[in-house]
């Protein structure tokens, strides 16, 4: 089985762990004992969002996910997978409802 380098860059340092092919980020994080922000885990509510410093995820499962929110470097890892290694800056919940408030695109809880 195919695994991921996943580097999340956290308020509390970095973290490295492996994401399997197919797993969501936040999930494998929760498996390697690492606490991350999440609400709906349906990509939805941006609690769990992430800013992309290298790499590329498949956020095909996100209920509500934007071209412009990939334009813009965010990813919802509670529904991303990873589609190579990754270098994620984590708690941005906050930077992505307001970038989302600029696009007049949907912000939950802002």
């Amino acid at each position: 089985m195919q695994t991921f380098l996943v580097t999340l860059e956290t308020p509390d340092g970095p973290h490295s762990i492996e994401c399997r092919d197919g797993e969501f980020v936040w999930n494998a994080a929760a498996r390697a004992g690492i606490q991350l922000p999440a609400i709906c885990h349906q990509g939805r509510c941006l609690t769990c969002a992430c800013q992309i410093l290298e790499g590329e995820l498949d956020q095909s499962a996100s209920a509500s996910y934007f071209p412009e929110d990939l334009e813009a470097g965010y990813a919802l890892i509670c529904t991303g997978r990873p589609r190579s290694n990754l270098v994620l800056r984590t708690h941005q919940q906050w930077a992505m409802r307001a970038y989302r408030k600029t696009r007049r695109l949907p912000a939950p809880y802002s």
